[in-house]
């Protein structure tokens, strides 16, 4: 489990592993270098991927190269998948 804590900040090049497990405590920043590979088949409704827990208000993700025009969030809350889109066809997702 990775701990950002404080004001900490944790920098991720890919997280294809679905046991990974990120708990936010304090006011944190999680950046994704590649949001493709965070996670399996992602934008897909099999999506695996990293866990992220007790993200709050005072929390924040960077998604690097991901372009914020026309984008929509797609929340599930049985699975806590949220998985984002853009105008570009690109993808992001993470889970709860």
């Amino acid at each position: 489990m990775l701990l950002l804590t404080g004001s900490s900040n944790l920098e991720v090049a890919a997280a294809l592993g679905t046991n990974a497990q990120m708990r936010f405590l304090g006011s944190g920043r999680l950046t994704v270098d590649k949001f493709g590979s965070f996670g399996t088949n992602v934008g897909g409704t099999a999506y695996a991927g990293p866990n992220l827990m007790n993200f709050a208000a005072d929390d924040a993700i960077d998604i690097l190269q991901f372009g914020a025009a026309g984008d929509a969030l797609s929340y599930n809350a049985p699975t806590g998948l949220l998985q984002i889109s853009n105008g570009a066809s690109q993808m992001a997702a993470a889970g709860s």
